[in-house]
């Protein structure tokens, strides 16, 4: 198993660490909602995938949530944990503990 950790930084990054392919810096994508910016991720394996949708708020705050890609795919059994980010006080962070070879990027829309 491999341990991947989503988090924000400043207004416009989103940090992900882990030894995995995809484990990067990304800049804030320019999707807008009612909540803020945000950008998605896709967290796959052969056989399992969940997206990340990473939002800065408007209120100045990082959230980051799981959501599946379609109605059609199970929830990987991969265990999830969101806490305060210990990097800074206005970002949560998600960890992910998924299978040797999963492949972490950002969805184009």
């Amino acid at each position: 198993m491999a341990s991947i950790t989503f988090w924000g930084a400043s207004d416009d990054l989103v940090e992900i660490e882990g030894d995995l392919e995809g484990c990067d810096e990304y800049p804030l994508g320019i999707l807008n909602s009612d909540l803020g910016q945000y950008t998605i991720f896709e967290v796959r394996t052969d056989r399992e995938r969940v997206e990340i949708v990473a939002t800065y708020t408007y209120s100045g705050t990082w959230t980051f949530m799981p959501v599946l890609p379609t109605e059609d795919d199970p929830w990987p059994a991969w265990p999830m944990q969101v806490s305060a980010s210990p990097q800074n006080d206005y970002s949560l962070q998600l960890t992910i503990e998924v299978p040797d070879g999963t492949v972490v990027a950002p969805v184009e829309l």
